[in-house]
C-alpha cells in the first residue's frame, strides 16, 4: 500500500532571530554539561585547536548545550579561549520534549507512523543519542538562521594544525566532508531506504536506496554545509522529522545527509566536495587525515608506493603506472586532497614518470586517553587550559602563572615526562 507522507512545513516554534553577524558562516560544536570545570577539557581541546587556524577569526563560533552549561562555566571555558569571542546557545527547548517524545516511543512500543514507515523502535543508545541525531539533522538549522555555511566539528575532534579554510575548500558544494561512509546499521536504519524512495516518487524520480544505508554519506563529526542548501531542502528534512523514525529507530544523521544528497543529486541540486581538514577522532582513537603529505618520505617498491612514516601495509597505494625500484623519494607540493593525483615526476624524482593518487584514511592510534600528543606539547603555554587539562589536574589559580614563558617551559618538560610513561604501540592505518 502505497503510505502519503506529510511534508508541510513545520512550525517555528524555536526559530531564533539574532542580530547581524559579522560573517555569514559558523563553527559549531554540541557540548556537554559537566559538573565541575575540569570535565571541560575536550571541549577546550577541540576549540584551541580551532582557534590556532588563520582562518579562525573569520567565523562565528557557537557552543550548542542543554541549558546545562552555567554562566560561570561559560566564563571559564572562555577564559581558557581568549582569541576567539564564544557563543554559548542553549536548546534545551528542543532536547527535552525530544527526549521525552523519544523514550515514549520506545515505551509504546512504537506508533501509527513507526509501524507504517517500518522504522521499528529501539533502545539503541537512548533518548539521549536519537534527540542529538535529530538536531544534527532537522533541528540545529533553526538556531542558525543568519548564516549560510555551517562547519560542524564535534566535541571529541581536534583538528591539525595549518588547514585549509573550509569554506574555500567547500566552494560552490552545498556539503563536504573528510571522510565519507557507504554502509551503516541495518537495524538502525529500518524503513529509511523505502522511505527515501517514496519521496523520489513525489517529486518526480525514481532513485535506487540500496539497504542498509549504501550510499555515499558524510562522516559527519566533521563536516560542512551549505545553509542555503538545507533550507531548499527543507522538505525532506521536514519529512523525516515528522515521520519520528529517528526517535523510534535511532536513524543517524549521517546516513540521513547522505540519503537526502543522493536525492537532491537526482533534482540536480546536489554538490559534494572531500573537505581537506585533517583531524584526531578522539573517541574512535583514530586520526583521520591522507595517506600523502608534503615533506613525508615514500618509498618505491615495484607498482606500491608505501607512506614510510606510517607503519604497516595498508599504509600502501599503487602506482597508475611506473615501476619503482625501492629508492625513497620525499613529497612536495602535495595538497593533501582526497582523490588528488601526485606525479611524481612533478615531485623532483627524475626519470620517474609514475603516478598516484592520495585518499583520506583513519590512523588508528593507541588508546593513551592521558597521553597529550606532540603538536599539544608544542601548543603548551599558548595557554593555560591545555597543561591544566591534558595533565588532569585542576590548577585555577595557576592560570596566570602557566602563561608566562617561564612556566610554559616547566608546563611542556612535565608534558614530555607524562607523554614518555604513556607511550604504548605503533600507530597502523586503516583504509575506509
Amino acid at each position: 500500500m502505497l503510505l502519503t507522507l506529510i511534508v508541510t512545513a513545520m512550525p517555528n516554534a524555536f526559530e531564533h532571530v539574532t542580530d547581524a553577524a559579522k560573517s555569514h558562516a559558523a563553527v559549531a560544536v554540541l557540548a556537554k554539561g559537566r559538573t565541575e570545570t575540569i570535565g571541560y577539557g575536550d571541549l577546550i581541546e577541540r576549540t584551541l585547536a580551532v582557534a590556532r587556524q588563520s582562518w579562525s577569526t573569520k567565523y562565528d563560533h557557537l557552543i550548542f548545550h542543554e541549558g546545562n552549561i552555567p554562566m560561570e562555566h561559560q566564563r571559564y571555558i572562555q577564559s581558557e579561549v581568549p582569541s576567539l569571542p564564544l557563543q554559548f546557545v542553549s536548546v534545551r527547548d528542543f532536547f527535552e520534549p525530544t527526549k521525552l517524545r523519544a523514550t515514549a516511543i520506545v515505551e509504546a512500543g512504537g506508533t501509527t507512523k513507526s509501524r507504517a514507515y517500518g522504522c521499528d523502535p529501539v533502545q539503541a543508545q537512548g533518548s539521549g543519542y536519537k534527540a542529538m541525531c535529530a538536531f544534527w539533522y532537522a533541528s540545529f538549522s533553526r538556531y542558525t538562521t543568519k548564516y549560510t555555511h555551517l562547519l560542524r566539528i564535534d566535541e571529541d575532534c581536534v583538528i591539525d594544525d595549518s588547514q585549509s579554510d573550509p569554506l574555500v575548500s567547500l566552494g560552490a558544494a552545498d556539503i563536504a566532508a573528510p571522510l565519507w561512509w557507504h554502509e551503516d546499521s541495518a537495524d538502525l536504519t529500518k524503513g529509511m531506504s523505502p522511505f527515501f524512495r517514496l519521496l523520489a516518487n513525489r517529486s518526480g524520480h525514481v532513485v535506487h536506496f540500496p539497504e542498509p544505508g549504501r550510499w555515499r554519506s558524510p562522516y559527519s563529526n566533521v563536516m560542512m554545509i551549505s545553509l542555503r542548501w538545507l533550507r531548499r531542502m527543507r522538505w525532506v528534512i521536514d519529512a523525516v522529522a515528522q515521520s519520528e523514525c529517528i526517535l523510534s529507530n535511532r536513524w543517524g544523521d549521517m546516513p540521513l545527509w547522505g540519503a537526502t544528497l543522493k536525492l537532491a543529486m537526482h533534482q540536480n541540486d546536489g554538490r559534494s566536495v572531500n573537505l581537506p581538514l585533517s583531524y584526531l577522532h578522539k573517541s574512535h582513537n583514530t586520526h583521520v587525515r591522507p595517506l600523502f603529505r608534503s615533506d613525508e618520505t615514500v618509498r618505491l617498491d615495484g607498482r606500491d608506493v608505501i607512506n614510510t612514516n606510517l607503519s604497516d601495509h595498508l599504509s600502501t597505494t599503487r602506482l597508475d603506472r611506473g615501476h619503482g625500484d625501492g629508492r625513497l623519494v620525499k613529497l612536495i607540493r602535495v595538497q593533501g586532497r582526497d582523490g588528488e593525483e601526485i606525479d611524481l615526476l612533478s615531485n623532483g624524482v627524475p626519470r620517474t614518470q609514475g603516478r598516484f593518487r592520495n585518499m583520506f584514511t583513519q590512523t588508528v592510534i593507541p588508546h593513551t586517553r592521558h597521553s597529550p600528543t606532540l603538536a599539544q606539547m608544542l601548543t603548551c603555554g599558548r595557554n593555560a587550559g591545555i597543561c591544566k587539562h591534558l595533565l588532569h589536574h585542576n590548577l585555577d589559580g595557576w592560570s596566570l602563572l602557566l602563561g608566562m614563558s617561564v612556566s610554559a617551559s616547566l608546563c611542556a618538560a612535565l608534558l614530555l615526562i607524562h607523554h614518555a610513561i604513556q607511550s604504548s604501540a605503533a600507530v597502523h592505518t586503516v583504509r575506509v
